[in-house]
């Protein structure tokens, strides 16, 4: 019976322990935009990159809260404080101006889709100056293709009302990694996926990371701890799990 009795308490003092960890663990608030199945409200784990930084900020002994919001807001919230940290984070000079970048937690392929019966092949950007090409309200897809001012490039605000667009004949061809063009094939677009290609050549193969403001007084630490944190679940296999699971390969 006294045996019983100390299972309990053990078992008692133990749970204690555990939420006292937790209620003074240090919340670190990150904002991610809805872009699945990197992120998103009602996916699993609300996405990979929120469920890989969620993890690693845990492992570094931080409680982890996601926002999910569009990326202008997430932007503007890290910039101004109410915000620690913004995932989905290409290199983008301008934001590197004013944010340090983690170790990429993810590198992702930036591919074209476009109407199959279009025939459409490229090998350098000049090919595809007669299109109406569909980009990311935001997003960066390397220097070059932002920089190319001779491509029409029109704005949307989702890869998948691009690819409704290039459905009704309105644009040619849209832009964004493959992960992203592959979901909205599966998803939103299945009855329609035959129509469509994803062009074999990649437009760039873009690193994947958190960014913390400059201004922050703990940035650096954040971002060091995180370094540190993946670096331990990349080499026990956690993250590519967690990759695997979200992204299945393509």
């Amino acid at each position: 019976m006294m045996w019983r009795l100390c299972r309990c308490l053990l078992a008692a003092l133990l749970l204690l322990s555990q939420s006292s960890i937790a209620e003074t663990a240090p919340i670190v608030r990150i904002g991610l935009d809805p872009w699945p199945p990197f992120s998103g409200q009602g996916l699993p784990d609300l996405g990979m990159s929120a469920e890989i930084v969620s993890r690693v900020f845990k492992e570094a002994g931080y409680q982890a809260e996601i926002v999910i919001q569009p990326w202008s807001r997430v932007e503007a919230s890290v910039r101004s404080g109410d915000l620690e940290v913004m995932g989905n984070l290409y290199y983008i000079d301008d934001i590197a101006k004013w944010a340090d970048y983690s170790t990429p937690y993810y590198r992702s392929r930036v591919r074209f889709v476009a109407l199959r019966d279009r025939h459409i092949h490229w090998k350098t950007l000049s090919d595809l100056k007669p299109y109406e090409i569909g980009v990311g309200n935001g997003y960066s897809f390397g220097d070059v293709f932002d920089r190319d001012a001779g491509l029409k490039k029109h704005l949307i605000p989702l890869t998948s009302n691009g690819m409704r667009m290039i459905l009704m004949g309105r644009l040619d061809l849209v832009i964004d990694s493959e992960e992203v063009i592959y979901y909205h094939l599966a998803h939103d677009f299945a009855a329609d996926a035959k129509n469509f290609e994803v062009l074999d050549t990649p437009v760039i193969v873009q690193p994947m990371s958190i960014g913390v403001s400059k201004t922050n007084p703990h940035g650096r630490q954040l971002i060091g701890d995180f370094n540190a944190a993946f670096a331990k679940l990349w080499k026990d296999g956690t993250i590519q799990e967690i990759i695997h699971r979200h992204v299945p390969q393509l």
